[in-house]
């Protein structure tokens, strides 16, 4: 059945890992070893070592977010008798060896991202998985195998090596129900509910896939990003508003910008056309009389006249509209 369950976690991830969207890579493959304590039922005279070992487990996980995700698990314990009881002065247990596996689908939160460590560190995070499955037990002195519910929750920090990997620790809690025989397989269990308690102690390792630089695990806005692009940015509103500042002063006070100013040498006061030129200096109908005094700029006259033409006088008087227009 464990080689069932391996094979199905490996089929899954190469099956599935074409899902994997966004610009953060969301699968990891999880692999751990540590202790184990198999707390609960022993049949009397039988127990096992508070901390033993052997356990190892094996995953694939799924991040849909950096806060969230799944895992599908399995897990191998090795029961033994408690071999340490000179020192923990509890009397010798019976011999015995169980095997017990166990695998699962669990709900992942990263407390980390959930609580934005970033703020104070960037490599490292906390993970939280709870969630249920099936679990068996085994022993060469009972030819029955058993079948049993289990419901699972664990906790533990994780720290970042580099964007392939990073190491974990945890502590994970499993309760059975339906579990039928004690943990040394020689005597049967009565007991309704939840019958059955044991402790996982262990160290693993995530194994980042996909092709983007950065986990799900580690996708973080930081806290204090970069803001020297402002500073670039701030650079060149500076030079612009020194160039409008240069662009709009008037200095001779004729009210003419300096960029569109052609005379600006003016004296204060000056008459000037659109282009800042001084109309005492201006005469656009070369008649001799400047436009500043000429009556008629556009049409050439005599200075006596005041700029004007006799015929347009004379027009003017007669009231021509032909040559007033």
């Amino acid at each position: 059945m464990l080689r069932g369950l391996f094979a199905t976690l490996f089929l899954l991830n190469l099956t599935f890992s074409v899902y994997s969207q966004g610009y953060n890579n969301r699968w990891s493959l999880e692999f751990s070893a540590g202790a184990t304590n198999a707390v609960k039922p022993y049949t009397p005279g039988y127990w096992s070592n508070t901390v033993g070992f052997f356990h190892t487990a094996l995953g694939t996980r799924f991040m849909f977010n950096n806060k969230y995700g799944l895992m599908l698990d399995a897990g191998y314990d090795r029961i033994t008798e408690d071999n340490i009881s000179w020192f923990t002065n509890t009397g010798n247990s019976l011999d015995f060896t169980s095997h017990y596996g166990r695998g699962s689908l669990q709900v992942v939160m990263d407390v980390g991202r959930v609580l934005q460590f970033e703020n104070f560190s960037e490599k490292v995070s906390f993970l939280f998985h709870t969630g249920g499955g099936m679990s068996i037990l085994a022993s060469k002195v009972n030819p029955e195998v058993d079948r049993m519910v289990n419901f699972t929750f664990g906790a533990g920090p994780q720290f970042k090596v580099n964007e392939r990997l990073s190491i974990n620790l945890d502590a994970s809690f499993i309760w059975h129900i339906y579990q039928q025989y004690t943990f040394d397989m020689n005597s049967s269990v009565a007991k309704r509910g939840f019958d059955g308690f044991i402790a996982n102690a262990s160290v693993g390792m995530s194994i980042y896939l996909g092709k983007y630089a950065t986990h799900m695990d580690w996708a973080f806005s930081p806290c204090f990003p970069d803001m020297s692009y402002l500073e670039v940015e701030n650079k060149k509103l500076d030079s612009t508003n020194q160039q409008l500042r240069t662009n709009l002063r008037d200095d001779d006070g004729d009210g003419v910008p300096n960029f569109m100013d052609k005379e600006n040498n003016t004296t204060y006061g000056s008459v000037v056309d659109n282009q800042g030129v001084s109309l005492k200096n201006k005469d656009t109908d070369g008649d001799g009389v400047m436009d500043l005094f000429d009556k008629c700029p556009d049409i050439p006259g005599t200075q006596e006249l005041e700029g004007c033409p006799q015929d347009l006088l004379t027009a003017i008087k007669n009231n021509d509209p032909k040559r007033i227009s």
